[in-house]
């Protein structure tokens, strides 16, 4: 379990058993009390007989376990145990500084209570402190910043909690010598908490089940075994997966982390609409996805195998142990390819959409057209997608699909000389983007995580900070684990995410004119084919990336903001609608659909009949032609006019040329 970011401790209990061990035997050694808040008991070693298997035992009389290996000829320690007595009429457990535990658990789990102005909160009425970060170097706990005594916005359901750290000391104390042999800063994942109850109270007991090897013992040693019990608050983020904030992490955000998992979708939810107290049904969609989640890209993953080298090396603190052994799980050969997060996402999408539209593709499967960037994660989201959606109108998944390859209207920006001039390759254009970079809100950030891992003689810069911020959901996405996560605060994670949205904003989107028009010919491709809904297919799937889904947002209109993500408007813009982990996300999602609202006392179909709405992830959105959920598609087709009449990709894109003198 990785440590907790913000911690301060609640109390230290001290327990010291000394005892002289002879060479060759094994021995136990148990008090018979101590005292809760500072104890210390010395104790004769017990003489038992090698062979027994005294481990069970020893934990049950409340010991110190050794154990003789005869093949190394060395002493083992097989557990340590401490128990805490806690009298059974006490609720809570006095700390230091005023701070104690209260309703204590079997899993020495509890909640933390500070003692104000002659109350003690958050008790049952009480919360006295709310939004309290520690950096874990804090005295006591109300030397941590936070908004105010008694000032919260939180119930509950947020008390703090604590957890338990071991520490064991051997020491040898000979002619008034002190070495201490070993130490165990933490007894991790692998410790056990036991809770025994007893006829006046409960002792809660702390055993390490690592060995310590006592191999410069001497013939004869008398040492001293101390074993501190430290109890810490954490605060704001319990270490596991399902506790972290999950919706933060820009364009590598998971899709499902950004949608109710438990949502039942109704058959045919979207077939129809109303208008004008006219019902309409839906006779055509054009549907752009971005691929799935994948794994990061080779250079990423060099660079960070790089960081953690220094990291390895540089970090003092002991709450991330992982970096001592950690290893990169996402080979260079995989680079960029869909994972199986990405296949479920997208196989989950063609389901929804499958039954979403049920009505309109029964029977009609074959008039739908599916188009693919020439990338194999967009090729493998494709027949992902087509699975699914198989499966929910033919009730079978189908693996036969052939996508039309087409980097003409999926891939735009990579032709395209003027994009690369004026934005891709401007050093000038991402100016708000490189100031933000060297920004206090960026420094900040920096100097909290370099404060957390203990860096004595090293400094982090943005780019190390944007691999530890992706490295962190690429790990969650793909294998499950969460170590790199617990570097940065929720709120830090937004600082990141705003770095990132200042790019996607200026780079993809609305920082020039010539973003939007250069999706002209996706924009022009799905109109035409709208328009011509009733003598061709019904509808289109495209599979792209987010340079063709950012693009075409700023073609539509879609998610403009009043004002421009800059440097210097981060708290301003905290509810912007231009937010790439909600828009951006793997598997980011753009539906048009056309709906048909038939005047059944006129024969034939007329353009007046029809109307427009869109969709981003599964959810309506104002249409920005009429900035309303239903809009009639002669208004929109005129909005965009520029986009498909006028749409010559080869002027757009033509370097422009300046005269010389």
């Amino acid at each position: 379990m990785a440590n907790q970011l913000g911690m301060v401790v609640l109390m230290v209990i001290n327990y010291i058993v000394s005892a002289t061990l002879m060479r060759g035997n094994m021995y136990n050694v148990c008090p018979d009390t101590v005292d809760y808040t500072y104890g210390s008991v010395v104790q004769t070693a017990e003489k038992i007989d090698s062979m027994m298997v005294c481990a069970t035992e020893c934990v049950s009389r409340d010991c110190l376990s050794f154990t003789f290996d005869n093949q190394t000829k060395t002493c083992l320690l097989n557990a340590a145990v401490l128990p805490l007595y806690v009298p059974s009429h006490e609720r809570c457990i006095a700390g230091i500084n005023d701070v104690r535990l209260c309703n204590l658990t079997e899993n020495f789990s509890g909640r933390v209570e500070v003692f104000v102005d002659g109350q003690w909160g958050t008790g049952t009425d009480n919360i006295l402190l709310d939004d309290v970060n520690c950096m874990g170097s804090e005295s006591s706990i109300f030397n941590c910043p936070h908004i105010g005594i008694s000032d919260h916005n939180c119930d509950h359901t947020e008390d703090a909690g604590v957890y338990l750290i071991c520490k064991l000391f051997v020491e040898n104390i000979d002619n008034g010598i002190i070495d201490i042999i070993f130490e165990q800063p933490r007894l991790d994942t692998h410790s056990i908490l036991h809770l025994s109850q007893h006829k006046h109270g409960s002792t809660f007991r702390c055993i390490g089940s690592r060995f310590i090897n006592l191999n410069k013992m001497a013939a004869s040693m008398k040492i001293n075994i101390r074993l501190q019990l430290i109890l810490i608050i954490f605060l704001k983020i319990h270490y596991n997966l399902a506790s972290i904030r999950k919706d933060l992490f820009s364009t590598k955000t998971a899709y499902a982390w950004t949608r109710d998992e438990d949502e039942i979708v109704p058959e045919n939810r979207f077939m129809t609409t109303d208008f004008e107290g006219k019902q309409c049904t839906a006779v055509n969609f054009q549907v752009l996805l971005r691929h799935g989640a994948r794994f990061p890209g080779y250079k990423d993953i060099r660079r960070m195998n790089q960081l953690h080298e220094l990291l390895k090396f540089a970090v003092r603190s002991e709450d991330f142990q992982f970096l001592q052994t950690w290893e990169s799980e996402f080979p260079e050969v995989h680079e960029k390819q869909l994972v199986d997060e990405g296949e479920d996402e997208q196989f989950g999408l063609g389901e929804r959409f499958g039954t979403s539209f049920k009505q309109l593709l029964t029977d009609n499967m074959q008039n739908v057209q599916f188009y693919s960037s020439s990338k194999q994660r967009c090729l493998d989201s494709a027949m992902a997608f087509y699975e699914g959606i198989t499966g929910a109108i033919l009730d079978e998944s189908f693996d036969d699909l052939k996508p039309v390859v087409n980097n003409d209207i999926l891939r735009f920006h990579a032709d395209c000389a003027n994009y690369y001039h004026s934005v891709e390759n401007n050093k000038t254009h991402l100016l708000f983007y490189k100031k933000f970079k060297y920004g206090p809100e960026l420094k900040m950030v920096a100097t909290n995580v370099a404060k957390r891992l203990g860096l004595k003689h090293a400094e982090l810069n943005a780019g190390d900070l944007k691999l530890i911020y992706f490295w962190c959901t690429f790990e969650m996405i793909i294998i499950g684990k969460d170590d790199w996560c617990h570097l940065m605060t929720d709120e830090e994670k937004e600082v990141m995410e705003y770095h990132n949205d200042l790019k996607q904003y200026w780079k993809k989107a609305y920082g020039h004119h010539m973003i939007g028009k250069m999706a002209c010919p996706l924009v022009s491709h799905m109109f035409k084919l709208l328009e011509e809904a009733t003598k061709t297919s019904v509808g289109s799937f495209y599979f792209g990336h987010a340079e063709t889904v950012a693009p075409i947002y700023a073609a539509l209109g879609l998610f403009n903001d009043s004002q421009p993500l800059t440097d210097s408007n981060f708290s301003a813009m905290k509810h912007r609608a231009f937010k790439s982990s909600k828009i951006l996300q793997f598997s980011a999602n753009l539906a048009i659909v056309l709906y048909e609202c038939k005047d059944y006392t006129e024969s034939g179909s007329f353009i007046d009949d029809f109307v427009i709405r869109m969709f981003v992830n599964e959810q309506p959105v104002n249409v920005p032609a009429c900035d309303r959920l239903v809009c009639p598609f002669v208004k929109v087709k005129d909005s965009y006019l520029h986009h498909i009449d006028d749409c010559l990709s080869s002027n757009i894109c033509k370097l422009p040329v300046h005269d010389e003198l």
